[in-house]
């Protein structure tokens, strides 16, 4: 990898898309580095790359921005969804236009729908975990074991969700 963060910009016909490769270990400890500052550090880390995540997409003509970190920001899996991504990082997806958030971290398979954002959890290539109840954004949860395939045309994005086998389990169009 060419940095803890960074963006990729894909040529799609005449319009780009672009993916903003995130580190969330930072981010998802960010209220713990108030209490445990000498451990893991005092948020420096993550503050810069917030500011330079803010930075890149409002500068950003891609007709495509997509986010992809480790960690979910919505989750139904074992782990859930993380309150500091939720705090600092969904409101930048809204407001830039980002159209979806991918993340592994929780062994499971999900499609969420929120704020105008689509968030694909796709962690379940070697293990599963039980999943918790559904949430209100959930358009497909799978508690086995199975991944994710997409193909982005000039027109949107199609999302397949495969068992084991590779069956196809669901799909949508993210337009």
């Amino acid at each position: 990898m060419p940095s803890r963060y960074w963006r990729h910009d894909v040529a799609l016909g005449a319009e780009t898309a672009s993916f903003f490769m995130l580190d969330t270990f930072p981010l998802t400890h960010m209220a713990a580095m108030r209490s445990h500052a000498p451990l893991i550090g005092d948020g420096a880390e993550a503050r810069e790359q917030l500011r330079w995540l803010e930075n890149e997409l409002r500068n950003s003509r891609a007709r495509w921005k997509f986010a992809v970190g480790h960690h979910p920001v919505l989750s139904s899996g074992s782990h859930g969804g993380s309150p500091e991504l939720v705090e600092h990082l969904k409101p930048l997806l809204e407001r830039y236009g980002v159209r979806a958030y991918f993340n592994g971290h929780d062994h499971n398979l999900e499609h969420l729908r929120d704020g105008g954002v689509d968030y694909v959890c796709s962690g379940a290539g070697s293990e599963f975990r039980p999943m918790r109840a559904a949430l209100s954004q959930t358009n497909f949860a799978y508690g086995g074991i199975g991944f994710a395939s997409c193909r982005l045309s000039q027109t949107g994005l199609m999302l397949r969700f495969h068992d084991q086998t590779g069956a196809e389990l669901y799909s949508a169009e993210i337009t």
